[in-house]
């Protein structure tokens, strides 16, 4: 079955999706186990292996899996964050795109080549936890205390566990609840966060191997799917209504079906229409 064939069932690769975000988890680590001359390409590798595991995203990106995705990819982020810290949002959608969103920086702050001034890095911290309790989730997770104590620790690799053991957490706490779009806005929020930060680095400092990582089609297929199911809520929010109004424009541009580099053209377009989207999410 095609990747694009209706009725298709995936479990994608995310960043930014994470990717992030966009961004979804997924088994990068098998495939790098592999002798070189054994691997199948990543993209197909991924989809095989997920494909008969979830019909639909509802799933937060968790940083363990991103960060695996970005190095496969050759990708180095050099560039700084400066978190967007407003955190007056009273609409439910809002808070949860800017979760992902927020949750996106903090994993990129650590991840990246630049020092990271720590008290972004504890006010980020806070804000992610004032956006959990928002959606009622703070009293249902276990893993906030070890978050904090990470947080003021500075140690990067701590930090960047404890996240990846909240993201999982927070999954579980919604599964539970059965709030699946909020799920699916996290995840939506993250993915646009890092749809934007990665293809800004890649506007800067180009490299072909890298740039392979947008090319993410499949996902994009998804979140239109996704949007289409969730049409109320989207009349109801200028930001999904961008966000849903553009995925088809990213779709086009990131469509890549020979794995081939994606040329500098390309990819500043999307960084061009990224940018917008996040300025509509974090708009108050």
């Amino acid at each position: 079955m095609k990747k694009n064939e209706p009725g298709t069932r995936v479990y994608p690769l995310l960043i930014t999706g994470v990717f992030l975000a966009l961004l979804l988890c997924f088994s990068v680590t098998a495939w790098a186990a592999q002798p070189e001359a054994n691997k199948p390409p990543l993209k197909t590798q991924l989809i095989d292996d997920m494909k008969d595991k979830m019909e639909i995203v509802y799933v937060i990106p968790r940083p363990a899996t991103i960060q695996s995705a970005l190095e496969s990819y050759e990708f180095t982020f050099t560039g700084d964050i400066t978190p967007n810290f407003t955190d007056s949002y009273t609409s439910g959608t809002k808070i949860a795109l800017n979760l992902g969103a927020r949750c996106s920086d903090g994993i990129m702050m650590v991840f990246g080549s630049q020092p990271v001034d720590p008290r972004d890095l504890e006010k980020l911290g806070a804000m992610i936890l004032k956006f959990t309790e928002k959606l009622g989730l703070k009293e249902d997770l276990q893993e906030i205390d070890s978050f904090k104590t990470a947080l003021k620790s500075q140690d990067h690799e701590k930090i960047r566990h404890h996240i990846d053991l909240l993201f999982a957490e927070a999954e579980t706490v919604l599964r539970t609840k059965g709030d699946n779009s909020m799920a699916m806005l996290v995840s939506l929020g993250g993915w646009v966060e890092l749809l934007y930060l990665v293809s800004d680095e890649l506007v800067r400092n180009y490299h072909a191997e890298s740039s392979k990582i947008l090319s993410m089609d499949y996902i994009v297929d998804i979140y239109i799917r996704t949007l289409q199911n969730l049409e109320l809520m989207v009349k109801d929010s200028p930001a999904l209504s961008a966000i849903a109004g553009k995925l088809p424009e990213i779709k086009k541009h990131m469509y890549n079906p020979d794995d081939q580099p994606l040329p500098l053209e390309k990819i500043q377009t999307i960084h061009a229409i990224a940018a917008n989207l996040k300025q509509a999410i974090e708009t108050p």
